[in-house]
């Protein structure tokens, strides 16, 4: 399988309650696309196979080939039951909610 550079191109938001990743993953199809959330990693993973046909003359060329993408991404804090991810365009939406934490800290009064 071919690995090639990482061209997956993400924005990275940090919303009050979640994170929004905006990923540009033109000419993928969505059956060829993988996400998942697993100790506090994002993984964005594309698999699929290329194919260049090219007929000239009496000159014909075919080649196909798989190619691989994949780029994982640390969040800690996330609620992983809450993820969602749209695919639409060329763009993958995975917004990721943040856990509400309750703040523990307080002031002890001395008695």
């Amino acid at each position: 399988m071919t690995q090639y550079d990482n061209n997956l191109k993400v924005d990275i938001r940090d919303n009050i309650n979640e994170y929004i990743l905006e990923a540009d993953l033109p000419n993928v199809n969505k059956e060829n696309l993988n996400v998942s959330f697993e100790d506090n990693v994002l993984t964005i993973s594309v698999e699929q196979d290329k194919q260049v046909k090219e007929e000239k003359e009496n000159y014909i060329r075919r080649e196909r080939y798989p190619q691989s993408i994949s780029r994982k991404f640390v969040f800690d804090g996330i609620k992983s039951d809450g993820i969602q991810a749209k695919y639409e365009n060329g763009v993958l939406v995975v917004t990721l909610p943040k856990r509400v934490v309750q703040d523990t800290n307080r002031k002890i009064e001395i008695q």
